[in-house]
């Protein structure tokens, strides 16, 4: 069965080991398919989660990511999709191929105001919202 949650942003606390996350580093545009393991020594603590790329050497644990599912350190990373669990012959592959997609950022579209019009099929007019009285 595949879902997808439609708008808003994927619960954090709903993220299971076992799933793939693709992570993107805004600044290199770098992206890193993320298998999600428990912690049990090392990089992560018992019971907690991390998500590792063995190829590309990069973990970080889940709790780095915030409620908008960035993690802004030295550089802003971004969970950009989530796909679920595969068969134990596929959990450490790192392909989303033998996944079901879960969640995926929508990113927000750049349009003129002419753009805009041509979409609703009638004209709008921008204007500045008030500021709130006190």
């Amino acid at each position: 069965m595949q879902y997808k949650q439609k708008g808003g942003i994927y619960p954090l606390n709903e993220i299971k080991a076992g799933y793939l996350l693709v992570v993107e580093d805004v600044k290199t545009r770098d992206v890193y398919n993320m298998t999600v393991l428990p912690g049990n020594r090392g990089s992560f603590d018992a019971g907690a989660l991390g998500c590792a790329n063995k190829e590309a050497n990069k973990y970080w644990p889940i709790r780095s990511f915030n409620k908008q599912l960035i993690y802004v350190e030295e550089n802003e990373l971004r969970i950009k999709a989530i796909y679920g669990v595969t068969c134990n012959k596929y959990l450490l592959d790192g392909s989303i191929e033998h996944r079901d997609l879960l969640w995926e950022r929508e990113e927000a579209k750049k349009m003129t105001v002419k753009e805009i019009c041509d979409a609703l099929g009638y004209d709008v007019e921008i204007v500045k919202e008030k500021e709130p009285e006190e």
